[in-house]
C-alpha cells in the first residue's frame, strides 16, 4: 500500500478544506467553437489506483456492464439519409426487436423509408448486431471477453452500406468506451462519497467545497493524488483549516446545517410511509439513518466543543414518527 506523505503542519488544526472539479479539458474547433472534452477513467486503472493508495474500493461504482453499454450504444443510433433523391425517398436507421439468451443479446437494425410526403413507404432489415456476454468466470464473466459484433444483409447498395456501417462503428466506438472507463459524472460520485464518509461536511448547500476532520487527512491526500493521476483537466485541491474560535464558528453552523437539512428528508420520507403499512425492514433503514446523522452531530459536537442546538431540535422532531413507524412494523408482525 502506497500512501502520499502528508505535509508537516505549522499550527493546530481541526482538518482541511477539500474542493475538487472533474468537468474536464476545454478547446477550439477548426470554427473557433468551444469543446469540451469530459474527463474518463479507465475501470482497471482506477481500481489499481485504490489499491496502491489504500483507499476502500466499497466506494468504487460497481463493475461497468458491459452489456449495458451495448444497449446504450446502439439505442443512440438515429440517423436520417437520402436513399433516392429522384424519387424523393429518404431512410431513417433505428434499432429494434431484441432478443437475449444466457450469452447473447441480439438486435436489428432497420431502415425505415418515407417519400417527399412523409409518408411511410417501407421497413427493412438491414443488419444484425450481436453482443456476446463473455467468458464465464464463476457467476460472473471474465472482464474484457465481451464482444460486440454486426453483419450487414447483402442486398444493401454500396453507397448506403457506407452510410450504415459508419453509424454502427460510431456505435462501436461509443460501446468500446462506454464499458471500459468511468464517466465524468460516476468519478464525481465516488469523490463526494468518499469525501462524505471521511465525516466531511459540504460548506455550501450546493456541494463542492467539503471541511474532513485533521484524522481523515491521509485519505484526503490519497484522494488529491487518485485525481491527479486522472489527468485530464481534472484538479482537486485542499487547504488547512486553523483552529480559531471563528473556524468553529463556521464548521459548526455548516454541519448544524447538514443535519437539519438530512433530517428534513427523513421526515419527508417518513411522513410517506407512514401513509401505508411500514415493514420492520423498513423502520430499521429509517432508524439506522436516524442514528447515523445523530453520531455525526455528536462528534462534530465534541470535535468544536460547541453546542448544537438547530441539530438538537431537529432530531428531536424526529422522535415521534420514527416511534409511530415502529409501532406500525410491529403490528404488522
Amino acid at each position: 500500500m502506497r500512501t502520499v506523505e502528508r505535509p508537516a503542519s505549522t499550527c493546530n488544526t481541526l482538518g482541511r478544506l477539500a474542493w475538487f472539479a472533474v468537468a474536464g479539458t476545454a478547446d477550439y474547433d477548426e470554427h473557433n467553437l468551444r469543446q469540451v472534452v469530459p474527463v474518463t477513467a479507465d475501470y482497471t486503472e482506477v481500481l489499481k489506483w485504490f489499491e496502491e493508495l489504500g483507499l476502500n474500493d466499497a466506494f468504487l461504482p460497481p463493475r461497468i456492464r458491459e452489456v449495458d453499454s451495448f444497449r446504450k450504444a446502439t439505442s443512440a443510433i438515429n440517423t436520417e439519409y437520402v436513399l433516392n433523391e429522384e424519387e424523393g425517398l429518404r431512410a431513417s436507421l433505428h434499432v429494434t426487436d431484441e432478443s437475449t439468451d444466457t450469452d447473447w443479446v441480439n438486435r436489428n437494425l432497420m431502415r425505415e423509408v418515407r417519400n417527399r410526403q412523409k409518408q411511410h413507404v417501407s421497413s427493412q432489415k438491414v443488419a444484425e448486431l450481436s453482443f456476446y456476454r463473455g467468458k464465464r468466470k464463476g457467476r460472473t464473466r471474465e472482464l474484457g471477453t465481451a464482444e460486440f459484433n454486426y453483419r450487414i444483409r447483402r442486398n444493401i447498395s454500396p453507397t448506403e452500406r457506407d452510410v450504415i456501417v459508419g453509424e454502427i462503428e460510431s456505435a462501436l466506438a461509443a460501446y468500446q468506451l462506454m464499458s471500459s472507463r468511468l464517466s465524468n459524472t460516476a468519478i464525481r460520485g465516488v469523490l463526494r462519497t468518499y469525501l462524505l464518509s471521511l465525516h466531511g461536511v459540504p460548506m455550501h448547500s450546493s456541494g463542492g467545497l467539503y471541511f474532513v476532520p485533521d484524522e481523515f487527512a491521509s485519505e484526503v491526500f490519497n484522494l488529491q493524488e487518485l485525481v491527479r493521476r486522472l489527468g485530464g483537466g481534472a484538479t482537486f485541491g485542499e487547504v488547512e483549516v486553523h483552529d480559531t474560535a471563528e473556524r468553529r464558528e463556521m464548521i459548526n453552523e455548516a454541519i448544524e446545517s447538514m443535519v437539519v437539512s438530512n433530517v428534513r428528508e427523513l421526515l419527508r420520507e417518513l411522513t410517506a410511509a407512514l401513509a401505508g403499512e411500514v415493514s420492520l425492514m423498513t423502520y430499521a433503514g429509517f432508524a439506522r439513518r436516524y442514528q447515523q446523522i445523530s453520531d455525526l452531530s455528536e462528534y462534530y459536537a465534541k470535535l468544536l466543543s460547541l453546542p448544537q442546538e438547530r441539530a438538537a431540535d431537529a432530531l428531536e422532531s424526529a422522535l415521534e414518527p420514527l416511534a409511530s413507524a415502529l409501532s406500525r412494523s410491529n403490528a404488522s408482525r
